[in-house]
């Protein structure tokens, strides 16, 4: 298989894309990278249907190989190219199996987080209406009782990372990118949650996820004038109740 040839079909708003991003960044793979955007159904085009037949992003196509799904993706770049790494260390059973079961419980924050930051926030970019109140107020319940269980996770482990204290492992890049989705957009805060605190801060220090941050940070800046300035603008000009 040829490992000159690694395209990712990302966008840096995508949480699982800067997964990817981070891990690739970390282990110095060299790719090239194709932007899908969203906001224009990119992901629902035929060709890329054969990529990913389930339409989502992240996705990679490696030689005549293409995947989806952000944690598979890191797994096979590790396991395909030999590497010894404590981002997903295939040679030490106890921890892979440990991140196994950390990785499960992040599937609920995903789903929380995605409830909160496409519902509450993105909605408004597709032409859709947002929640009142008292509803987003029940994704942002919901998305705290998982905060809780995290907050908990590392009250018992006593680690600077879920896994360790020296290096974040794949449950920590796919977390801590979950997390900057919904504070980024000021949708979340984590008064409450002091080690979680510290953890998000120790997570943005390491270098490849640090990197991928610069260019969330310019994609981010972008997205809120979008959001405050120019589809305000469209809408009045569109609208025809003042005609």
């Amino acid at each position: 298989m040829s490992t000159n040839e690694l395209i990712l079909y990302t966008n840096v708003l995508s949480p699982y894309s800067r997964t990817v991003m981070g891990v690739l960044a970390l282990l110095e793979i060299e790719y090239k990278e194709h932007i899908i955007n969203p906001f224009k159904g990119e992901q629902k085009t035929e060709w890329y249907k054969k990529i990913n037949p389930k339409m989502k992003i992240p996705a990679i196509k490696d030689g005549d190989h293409c995947m989806g799904e952000s944690i598979d993706i890191c797994k096979y770049l590790v396991e395909t190219r030999k590497l010894k790494t404590p981002v997903w260390p295939v040679d030490d059973q106890e921890k892979t199996d440990q991140m196994e079961k950390d990785l499960a419980k992040i599937d609920e924050l995903g789903a929380a987080t995605g409830d909160v930051a496409f519902k509450c926030f993105f909605a408004k970019a597709l032409g859709q209406k947002l929640p009142p109140p008292n509803e987003k107020k029940k994704y942002l319940d919901v998305l705290y009782r998982v905060y809780d269980g995290l907050e908990a996770t590392l009250k018992q482990r006593r680690t600077q990372f879920f896994n360790s204290d020296d290096h974040p492992g794949l449950q920590d890049y796919q977390c801590y990118n979950l997390f900057r989705q919904v504070i980024d957009i000021g949708l979340a805060k984590l008064d409450k949650h002091p080690l979680l605190q510290q953890w998000v801060t120790a997570c943005g220090k390491v270098p490849s996820i640090a990197a991928v941050n610069v260019k969330l940070n310019k994609e981010m800046k972008k997205v809120k004038f979008l959001m405050k300035w120019v589809l305000p603008i469209m809408r009045c000009l569109t609208c025809k109740c003042c005609c």
